[in-house]
């Protein structure tokens, strides 16, 4: 088995037991939302006939023309969430580079100010929250994640630059497809799409493998990054003990005995990563790597 390769359970969303769409969008054009939504209601019409006026309950879309009807949409979810839903957001809105989201009202919601209505979300969520932003650039919010911080959303799905409003229909279709016939256990690929997606798995996907290598391949990764060289590292570890009065003796064989058990790898996967079902599979995952088998398929 290959030290330097570590396969990791994913999936694409997460779970959800409702779809809320936020439409952003005026009257001039293209109506994805509307249209969404009703694809929606047709798909719960064919499933469960009996029950499709229970479950379009949970299928709803929101027309949203102001930034204070944006902020009180957020806040009518969030109220939802707190009475146990759990949504799967799709926003549908022109979007700027630097401004954020557009509104037919001309004003703007920055990007920053998205993400912490996501992050008022997933706070009541137990950490799971996928959304949809069907907008120009909306991917240019992930430039104001924080790097040691839980992101405001399990999985977001955006776009890099501008793209025509047929393309986000015909790409948001996509979603809806694999969401609804699938569900969280889909691994959806993106490769001919312009939609693109930031997760989990990406926010940790570098301190991970910084972690892994340490622990089982320290060499590789010394070679790649020399100033994480176990040496390097024992010596950090020493000039620490030192100011703190600790004793060095035996104090190599701790270092090491640590780096190799994995357990700075799952530590930071709880640090970064929401308390969920899928948090404990990637910590399953690491343990297996640590031990030398090979990691479980879905």
């Amino acid at each position: 088995m290959d030290p330097t390769k570590f396969t990791l359970r994913r999936s694409a969303f997460s779970p959800g037991n409702a779809i809320f769409i936020i439409d952003c969008l005026s009257k001039q054009d293209l109506q994805t939302g509307l249209s969404g939504l009703r694809k929606l209601h047709d798909f719960l019409l064919a499933r469960d006939p009996e029950r499709y006026d229970y479950n379009k309950n949970f299928a709803l879309r929101f027309e949203t023309s102001s930034a204070t009807e944006f902020e009180g949409c957020f806040e009518k979810i969030t109220g939802a969430c707190e009475l146990g839903v759990r949504p799967i957001i799709f926003i549908d809105a022109h979007g700027h580079s630097e401004k954020g989201l557009g509104l037919p009202s001309g004003e703007f919601v920055g990007w920053h100010k998205l993400l912490e209505s996501l992050d008022s979300v997933i706070q009541q969520t137990a950490g799971e929250l996928t959304v949809i932003v069907a907008a120009c650039h909306s991917m240019k919010a992930m430039k104001y994640l924080g790097p040691q911080k839980r992101l405001p959303f399990a999985f977001y799905y955006g776009f890099a630059s501008e793209v025509k409003a047929g393309v986000v229909a015909q790409e948001t279709d996509v979603i809806y497809e694999n969401l609804l016939n699938n569900g969280e256990q889909t691994v959806l690929d993106t490769t001919n799409l312009q939609l693109e997606s930031f997760s989990e798995y990406d926010h940790v996907e570098d301190v991970l493998a910084v972690a892994l290598l340490i622990a089982k391949a320290p060499d590789a990764l010394a070679r790649m990054l020399p100033e994480m060289s176990r040496a390097k590292l024992r010596t950090s570890v020493d000039k620490a003990n030192v100011a703190k009065g600790i004793p060095l003796s035996g104090s190599r064989v701790k270092v090491n005995q640590k780096l190799n058990s994995g357990q700075h790898a799952i530590r930071a996967i709880e640090q970064l990563m929401h308390d969920t079902p899928r948090r404990e599979r990637v910590i399953q995952d690491i343990e297996a790597y640590i031990q030398g088998s090979p990691a479980p398929f879905l």
